[in-house]
């Protein structure tokens, strides 16, 4: 179910205990498009429910299939699926509503959608999408926002990605499973969503090896068939939490989240003074608080520090001793929190995609304002580090990527509700 209304927090208290960390939000959505690729039933478990997910069920419902998510588990059948056009309010609700073109090309023989909408956060051109499918033999018309693709069959072929965007390399992996031949991609994204993507293929008949690292090799097949396939969990979500008791103190233990996922965020908490145990499964932090500010932070692509857990760690080095650089690499428009973390006393100086985050004593609650999915988290971990009480807004954004965060920080110790 997804909320609405405000986000209350009364700061100061320490965080300790053990939850279980959702499902990947980045992973879960390109299987939940994947899913067509296979024309029956695919049922995925540890699915999260967070507005995002219910958006692409839409997207599957409106296509012809049908797509029913009920306490974590996520059943969708793509028997019926004949439309390749998604109307402009769909792809409105969010910004990787774009990974359906490579599947509906491939299985359909065409699409048609627009730009996709989402959080503000910066550019993300889908012109790498497009050149990839130009390679597998899709023609491609562009009129304004718009997007029509078109193929009689596509080719196996060679195909190098100018960057290793994450979108692209999905798009490309699920039109090539449909392709006639081999299709090697060359500098694909390395995230370990990408990882998720080629098991879940995989494991409904797909050929692909060669995820995780700078070359993906998939072999064109045909008559996939459906699968069980479960999740795994959230690594911005547990960032989140991480920032969050690295921030207010205290001892918690995350399951169902691996730490080779989350290398680039552990390396900077140990940096901030951050106790780090882990092992397969599991990653259990200790802090006393009293952090120490690493010198610099860049955001990059995996294996580097995520983007999507800037926000967090902004909020997280507020309040830590000494001076932090944060370089935001990858979107220009992400520090739309720090307005909100200044109301707060925050100390932070912006210069275009960097920002200069000098440690204060502490923050102090105030009435803030989300306006995107990773800095409503950020605001949410500043409101358990500050004195008083702090009422954010804007939690449909929130309720993008965290399921039910209040319920989750409330078992940790956290005074936060819902309100409204």
């Amino acid at each position: 179910m997804i909320l609405v209304g405000k986000i209350v927090i009364n700061g100061g208290r320490r965080l300790s205990g053990e939850i279980k960390v959702q499902g990947s939000k980045n992973a879960v959505l390109p299987i939940i498009a994947a899913c067509i690729l296979c024309k029956d039933e695919c049922v995925i478990y540890n699915c999260p429910d967070i507005s995002d997910v219910r958006s692409a069920c839409e997207i599957i419902n409106h296509l012809g299939g049908m797509a029913d998510l009920n306490d974590g588990i996520l059943t969708v059948n793509t028997k019926n699926v004949e439309r390749s056009e998604i109307p402009k309010e769909l792809m409105n609700k969010m910004r990787s509503s774009v990974m359906f073109m490579g599947v509906l090309l491939g299985m359909t023989g065409g699409a048609a959608l627009c730009t996709p909408g989402g959080c503000e956060i910066g550019a993300r051109p889908v012109d790498i999408h497009i050149k990839a499918l130009k390679m597998l033999g899709a023609d491609v018309v562009e009129e304004g926002e718009c997007i029509s693709c078109y193929s009689k069959g596509l080719n196996g072929c060679k195909i190098h990605l100018e960057f290793p965007s994450v979108g692209a390399t999905e798009n490309a992996m699920m039109a090539a499973v449909t392709a006639k031949g081999t299709t090697v991609i060359s500098n694909p994204a390395l995230e370990p969503e990408i990882v998720e993507l080629q098991n879940f293929i995989n494991a409904m008949g797909g050929k692909i090896s060669g995820a995780g690292t700078k070359t993906l090799v998939i072999e064109g097949t045909e008559n996939l068939h459906g699968t069980e396939f479960e999740v795994r969990g959230d690594r911005i979500v547990a960032a989140t939490y991480l920032f969050g008791v690295a921030g207010t103190g205290g001892n918690i233990r995350l399951n169902s989240v691996k730490a080779e996922d989350m290398e680039a965020v552990l390396s900077v908490l140990r940096e901030t003074g951050c106790e780090i145990y882990a092992n397969e499964n599991s990653i259990s932090v200790w802090s006393d608080g009293k952090l120490k500010s690493p010198k610099r932070v860049r955001t990059q692509v995996f294996p580097g520090f995520p983007t999507d857990a800037q926000a967090p760690l902004t909020s997280c080095l507020s309040v830590a001793h000494g001076t932090a650089v944060i370089h935001e690499e990858i979107f220009e428009n992400r520090f739309r929190h720090v307005e909100e973390l200044l109301k707060m006393g925050a100390d932070i100086r912006l210069d275009n995609r960097v920002a200069v985050v000098c440690g204060v004593p502490c923050l102090y609650g105030a009435n803030v304002v989300a306006r995107e999915l990773r800095g409503a988290g950020a605001l949410c971990i500043a409101g358990l580090m500050a004195k008083g009480k702090t009422v954010m807004e804007g939690t449909e954004y929130l309720d993008r990527g965290y399921v039910n965060i209040e319920q989750a920080l409330g078992m940790l110790g956290a005074d936060i509700k819902r309100e409204g």
